[in-house]
């Protein structure tokens, strides 16, 4: 069996832009009641000579419901050879509750029984029509550079479900996988020359035979769970891995789906993953070194490399000395001068399990000797803008100008040239923005709003 860690969800930062998160709170997963989705499991074998009419079959109506159903092809039994070997220790666990003596054969949510593939299309359309008592989704990534799937999946049960306690199930299967396969004409589309492609072929249950409790299944819940998971380059049978196919990164589907008892799905999905690469953080630099008692000062970092996976910096007060420092997202106030010392945290910044942390010493000066040099001199307009922002050095000597997003990403720079600068940011999304200006005397940051 292989490792799986369970941790509390957490949000999966700037790398996936398809979403983000908050702590135990619905955020992808569908809201609204829904009709059942279907998970085809069919039992099928590279020597027997009727399967790929059954994967076509299979395919075929999962075409038909885009979105819907998903089939899942477990090689099993006799007709399953061992050269090469696509059968998997789950496989006769499956088939044994249904006691699977010919192929192929499927079970359309499992159900109290296993029927041919000419009864696989009408079973599926009354199923379709049911309603669900819960809705399921997923999304995640695979870091290619050690084979970890990091998997987010969110459950919302949109009425009461009949037992106290479900279970989620997530199922690992693959396509492109070239081999030997009986019968090969009955599927043309999947024939590669002598050979077959086999799809959606089963390589692995990451939560086990019947999946892992849910506990709370009353109209209005939200659950949700992070799976950690090595992918393994070869899945074992009976211990051993001779003859397997490869686990191509890239060949790999994630199915999800909550089952009601051993042989009753609810409702199912495909997860969203990608493959991505990490890239840690090593460095956090452009962070304000001075701040005026009293006065709000936005807090905005470089991350370093810019193309670090996760950029999101999280802010807190390590030691507020004698300032009385707090802070409150990315805003440091302050009541008296001194020395408050800010930790900058990047959540999964070094690995996906590990944050980065970097310490910043902030000195605070007193109203009076920032007046001296009258801060409030800078202007930055017209505010809010369309396209460009002027910048009005007034009685202050500008050494850069850098604009960072609510997020604290940096969005443009430019070292200072003339006494008015002008900024081009017609480009930027819509939305409130943070002018960093950098003096002789510290550092100002203005607010402008971009229209």
């Amino acid at each position: 069996m292989k490792k799986i860690t369970k941790i509390l969800f957490f949000c999966l930062s700037a790398f996936l832009l398809f979403y983000s998160s908050a702590l135990m709170a619905q955020t992808f997963v569908p809201t609204n009641p829904s009709n059942k989705n279907v998970i085809l499991e069919v039992f099928t074998g590279n020597n027997c000579t009727f399967c790929p009419l059954g994967h076509r079959i299979a395919d075929s109506i999962s075409a038909n419901n885009p979105g819907r159903v998903w089939n899942i092809n477990i090689h099993h039994g006799g007709f399953s050879s061992n050269d090469p070997q696509y059968k998997t220790d789950w496989a006769s666990l499956l088939a044994t509750q249904y006691g699977v003596y010919s192929y192929p054969i499927g079970t359309v949510n499992r159900g109290s029984s296993a029927y041919g593939r000419d009864s696989w299309g009408g079973i599926t359309d009354q199923t379709l029509a049911q309603a669900s008592p819960v809705n399921v989704a997923a999304q995640g990534i695979i870091d290619t550079s050690n084979r970890k799937l990091f998997l987010v999946v969110e459950v919302y049960y949109t009425d009461n479900a009949a037992e106290a306690t479900n279970k989620l199930n997530v199922v690992m299967r693959q396509n492109n996988i070239i081999g030997n396969q009986s019968g090969a004409s009955g599927y043309p589309a999947m024939q590669v020359g002598s050979q077959y492609k086999h799809n959606r072929m089963l390589r692995d249950l990451i939560t086990g035979q019947w999946g892992i409790d849910i506990n709370t299944t009353t109209a209005g819940s939200f659950w949700t769970h992070t799976f950690i998971y090595d992918i393994p380059e070869h899945i074992s049978y009976n211990g051993s891995t001779a003859n397997t196919p490869l686990v191509v990164l890239a060949d790999l589907e994630f199915i999800v789906f909550v089952a009601e008892n051993q042989k009753s799905i609810l409702s199912g999905a495909k997860a969203n993953v990608e493959c991505t690469k990490f890239v840690a953080v090593n460095n956090i630099t452009n962070v304000p070194t001075t701040a005026t008692a009293t006065q709000q000062l936005h807090l905005t970092g470089s991350v370093v490399p810019n193309n670090a996976t996760s950029q999101t910096i999280t802010w807190s007060v390590d030691d507020a000395g004698t300032t009385g420092a707090t802070i409150s997202g990315t805003t440091l106030n302050t009541t008296n001068p001194g020395t408050v010392t800010v930790r900058a945290t990047i959540e999964h910044g070094l690995a996906f399990e590990t944050p980065y942390t970097q310490i910043f010493n902030i000195t605070v000066g007193n109203v009076g000797v920032t007046e001296m040099h009258n801060p409030e001199s800078l202007q930055v307009y017209p505010n809010p803008t369309t396209g460009q922002l002027t910048i009005e050095n007034g009685q202050l000597t500008i050494n850069s100008v850098e604009i960072f997003d609510v997020m604290g990403k940096k969005q443009k720079s430019r070292k200072a040239e003339e006494q008015n600068i002008v900024l081009d940011i017609s480009n930027f999304p819509n939305g409130v923005y943070f002018v960093k200006i950098t003096t002789e005397h510290g550092v100002v940051t203005k607010k402008a709003i971009k229209l």
